[in-house]
């Protein structure tokens, strides 16, 4: 599993499962075709700021992968870059067709929403969103600032929009006496609606 804020529940899982896989297969057809190319940095200026297709590509797949395995890996501000991208694109996607069903819900693996909630989705599982930040406030910050705040080393290439290394890409697994705490909080019940559907505080 990717370590994000709260561990992944199994709508999560199919979440991100199709969510990635969509993005592969979007970029499947635009690696190698310099029109294609084109159009996927307007569609995705995001990820397009950092990555080429073929390297967003990569990246995906190995996301992809390691969201489905028992244990948990400590991803970077890269990958929650291109994961943000993906699953906005994919919220977008979903609730599109939603709307248009007659019964006004769609499937996502054997669960069936109103709405995913991309917004929501962001404020439980994102660690922060740093990578949002415009360039020029991240190099106004200063390193030792950046150091202090606890941002990703790699905030400053990012934010400038430097591809990353291949070093930078690499995932790390995490062992279960470094997994930090997961507070309880149920993010799907029988009968939601839509996702995630947090317990309201009284």
């Amino acid at each position: 599993m990717i370590l994000l804020a709260l561990p992944q529940d199994d709508v999560m899982t199919h979440i991100l499962e199709d969510a990635l896989s969509l993005f592969v297969d979007e970029l499947r057809e635009v690696v190698g075709i310099e029109r294609e190319e084109k159009r996927w940095r307007v569609t995705h200026p995001l990820a397009a700021r950092c990555f080429t297709p073929e390297t967003a590509s990569s990246t995906a797949q190995r996301l992809r992968e390691i969201s489905k395995e028992p244990d948990y890996y400590r991803v970077n501000d890269y990958h929650l870059l291109l994961l943000y991208d993906c699953l906005e694109a994919f919220c977008e996607i979903f609730n599109d067709i939603a709307r248009e069903r007659p019964d006004g819900f769609y499937h996502v693996g054997p669960y069936a929403f109103r709405e995913i909630d991309f917004e929501s989705l962001v404020d439980h599982f994102f660690w922060d969103t740093d990578f949002l930040m415009p360039p020029e406030v991240v190099a106004g910050l200063g390193g030792k600032l950046r150091e202090e705040l606890g941002m990703d080393e790699r905030i400053f290439g990012l934010s400038q929009g430097w591809e990353p290394h291949p070093e930078e890409l690499q995932v790390e697994r995490v062992g279960a006496d470094d997994l930090p705490y997961f507070p309880a909080e149920p993010l799907y019940r029988p009968g939601s609606t839509r996702y995630p559907d947090p317990i309201p505080v009284e």
